[in-house]
């Protein structure tokens, strides 16, 4: 089986979606979740980080959550300009670790350095809001 990721419940506000997983591989130590914007005007524009979440969950990942470009540590919501639509990619990577060692709040270029020979395998999807 392939490592798959799916979204439901994706729309407007702060509201994470629900996600859930399958199909990873067996030496899976534990997650990462990005979800990001590439159609942003100011470009790739990050909504959520969250990292070290258990190997045994595949839903709802809870974890170490990161600071997005909005400046929160949290899950921010698709918000295109009025008349826009744009595509948001939820990525999902099977690290060899159990954890990072990054704490809460860190950037998006901290969590990319974490990562850097950690990942053994992805799972992704892309939603576009408005639909």
């Amino acid at each position: 089986m392939a490592f798959q990721l799916r979204v439901a419940g994706f729309g407007a506000g702060d509201i994470p979606p629900t996600l859930t997983w399958s199909g990873e591989p067996d030496s899976t130590a534990s997650y990462v979740l990005i979800v990001e914007d590439p159609d942003a005007p100011a470009g790739l524009w990050t909504h959520w980080m969250v990292w070290d979440i258990p190997a045994y969950l595949h839903s709802d990942p809870t974890g170490t959550t990161g600071r997005n470009t909005f400046g929160h540590i949290a899950y921010g919501g698709p918000c295109p300009p009025p008349g826009r639509q744009h595509r948001y990619y939820f990525r999902l990577f099977a690290m060899d670790r159990l954890q990072l060692g990054l704490p809460a709040g860190s950037s998006r270029l901290n969590l990319n350095e974490a990562m850097k020979g950690r990942v053994i395998a992805e799972a992704s999807c892309m939603e576009r809001y408005p639909k």
